[in-house]
């Protein structure tokens, strides 16, 4: 079975803050994805690539946007599978900067800084991240784990199938003094896991 890569970019959620014309007005945010991917040695991931790109005239600088990814996982009738769960790492204290604070919700493959690859362990350990203007940050995750139906916490290894996956990423920055916000949110997309 062939597999197309399909790229959307995330969108305000509707009822959200607007903030077109704040400081990340010109921050966008892409996830790109292989609809049909092949299990690899030692079982089945969801592999999905999402890019922050800064198209506006200043750098920004985001509050830890690895902790801001969230998703959503749905079954091929369309109801959300249960994932593992976790404590957010901005609410904890002290705040763990170890890639093992982000495992419960997917491994870190990757990291590109326009196009360069950067030290994963290095990124995930900094608390904000700069996109420079002009640039953009890329971050290759791979979601491997769904909680068990029969054992409820028991986490299992996502078995084949076809999946829907929603991506949310809040973007969060300080300029000037003010706290600014958007939340943003992919349309469904699917996957088929085999």
């Amino acid at each position: 079975m062939e597999s197309d890569s399909i790229r959307a970019h995330l969108t305000n959620v509707n009822g959200a803050v607007d903030m077109s014309a704040g400081h990340l007005s010109k921050m966008s945010v892409s996830v790109a994805i292989d609809t049909v991917q092949e299990a690899r040695l030692g079982g089945i991931e969801l592999e999905l690539e999402i890019e922050y790109r800064n198209d506006g005239p200043d750098d920004v600088e985001l509050f830890d946007p690895l902790d801001q990814i969230q998703y959503m996982l749905l079954d091929s009738a369309g109801y959300p599978v249960n994932t593992p769960p976790y404590a957010p790492r901005s609410l904890t204290q002290p705040w763990d900067e170890t890639v093992a604070s982000l495992e419960n919700r997917f491994s870190i493959v990757s990291i590109h800084e326009n196009g360069y690859e950067m030290n994963v362990e290095k990124e995930v350990g900094r608390k904000t991240i700069t996109v420079k203007s002009g640039t953009s940050y890329s971050v290759t995750l791979r979601i491997r784990k769904i909680m068990d139906e029969r054992t409820p916490a028991k986490a299992i290894d996502i078995p084949p199938g076809v999946y829907g996956i929603v991506l949310t990423c809040t973007l969060l920055t300080q300029a000037h003094g003010e706290v600014d916000k958007r939340l943003l949110q992919s349309e469904q997309l699917t996957v088929r896991l085999q």
